[in-house]
């Protein structure tokens, strides 16, 4: 299941709800916090994050975009469901070895059908072209559900978490679950994994600093807000990954 947001805010500020030994909780971000934060939409609803890395290109987790129609994004609104600018989706490229069902090669790239003006709620983010190191402090957001079957909060929210290296996530997950094409992020001390609804946001570096790149986009965990679990996310600077990303879309 994917990772949200809010559960891994509350674990960063400390706890603020417990619930089935899950924190529960989280901090508002405005969107020009995170101006290439997008809402995905299908049919009008919130179904996963996407980042905006040009006019008309955004890229999101592959499994949001299996098996999709009506698809659109929502920029430029820190409320999922109105405000900013909307852009129905019109072509959606998976990376070519991912497998339906699957964690590895959780990536698809959005053609939208028209550009969509810069702003400061609206701007692309540069996409990492070298993997972070362990330890790197990092930002995501989304609009992810809180608990596990609960519902997702109107307005967008973010941590900021660091990464952990391979050998860790996989302390956790195990060895086969975790390759070198995802990118693990969190605390050791539990709600740090997710929820529906963030899968495909993005994970930045340098947050809320100056050039912040794009190092990941929220692909799984196990459960929502579990202790012992990290967020896996889908290694953009993966050097294979990179230069699929480059050769698809020129950037």
């Amino acid at each position: 299941m994917s990772c949200t947001v809010a559960a891994l805010l509350a674990a960063a500020l400390g706890p603020i709800a417990v619930a089935e030994d899950r924190i529960v909780g989280g901090e508002r971000v405005h969107i020009n916090q995170a101006p290439w934060t997008l809402s995905l939409r299908e049919g009008g609803n919130h179904i996963c994050g996407a980042a905006l890395i040009a006019h008309d290109i955004a890229l999101t987790a592959a499994h949001c975009v299996v098996d999709n129609d009506d698809l659109s994004v929502r920029a430029g609104s820190t409320n999922r469901a109105e405000g900013g600018v909307k852009r129905d989706v019109r072509k959606v490229v998976r990376a070519p070895k991912y497998k339906e069902g699957e964690s590895d090669h959780d990536i698809a790239v959005l053609y939208l059908e028209r550009d969509i003006a810069y702003n400061s709620n609206i701007r692309p983010v540069t996409i990492a072209e070298s993997e972070v190191p362990a330890g790197t402090r990092a930002l995501v957001t989304g609009w992810g559900v809180l608990t596990e079957g609960g519902s997702s909060p109107e307005n967008l929210r973010g941590v900021v978490i660091p990464t952990v290296s391979l050998r860790t996530c996989r302390d956790s997950y195990g060895q086969d679950a975790v390759t070198i094409r995802m990118l693990c992020a969190g605390l050791p001390q539990g709600s740090k994994d997710s929820c529906q609804g963030d899968s495909g946001g993005p994970l930045t570096d340098h947050p809320f600093g100056e050039d912040p790149q794009l190092v990941g986009l929220v692909s799984w965990g196990r459960g929502c807000a579990r202790p012992g679990y990290y967020g896996v996310y889908t290694n953009v600077a993966q050097p294979a990954l990179r230069r699929w990303i480059h050769e698809e879309t020129g950037k």
